[in-house]
């Protein structure tokens, strides 16, 4: 790499200068024959973890060739093992892959809990002509679940059972509040019978 610093003075009437510079930098990309490598990619895990604290799924990618890999699209959409709904989505474009590397895809969980279970990814990335799909299984693990959920921030809590228990619980005390004054009404019916 090249770089280049211009520099150019200014003096006006009052002797203050002003000095600007600029730099720029001119990439090299050396090769030693013409041959042209084919670009490739591996997906080589699936797993849970947290970004800044919110819950993800990663998948991490190899470009094992010499050759960037560019511009690159991926699709990912993560489903319930055995069912056809789409339960979390990450679709991105312009991405650009180094040689001989790997970086992990993130899938965000949307500040939903991780829920142990099998679940199955389907990612599609296509740069240029190249399109490479998978279609695979993983596991996340309960004590994984947990421990990530734990220190998440933001999650949507469920309060589904705190509601089901509170309905229960008042309509429990209308039933025993309807009880008790049925029974105070026919005590005070039966002792005004006696007057």
């Amino acid at each position: 790499m090249k770089k280049k610093i211009l520099t150019r003075k200014k003096e006006d009437d009052q002797g203050v200068q002003i000095k600007n510079r600029y730099a720029y930098v001119v990439g090299v990309q050396l090769s030693e024959n013409d041959t042209v490598v084919e670009p490739d990619m591996k997906l080589q895990e699936i797993k849970p973890q947290q970004i800044n604290y919110r819950n993800v799924v990663t998948v991490n990618l190899q470009n094992p060739e010499a050759t960037i890999i560019k511009p690159l699209m991926i699709d990912a959409k993560i489903y319930k093992s055995g069912d056809n709904q789409v339960l979390h989505q990450a679709k991105r474009d312009n991405l650009r892959m180094a040689p001989n590397s790997n970086f992990n895809y993130a899938i965000d969980w949307e500040n939903q809990p991780l829920k142990a279970g099998k679940y199955r990814l389907k990612m599609v990335a296509t740069s240029g002509d190249n399109t490479w799909k998978w279609d695979e299984e993983f596991t996340i693990k309960g004590d994984d679940a947990k421990k990530l959920n734990d220190k998440a921030i933001d999650l949507e809590k469920d309060y589904t059972w705190w509601y089901i228990a509170g309905g229960a619980l008042a309509l429990i005390l209308l039933v025993l509040l309807a009880f008790w004054l049925g029974k105070r009404s026919k005590k005070d019916k039966d002792e005004d019978k006696k007057e």
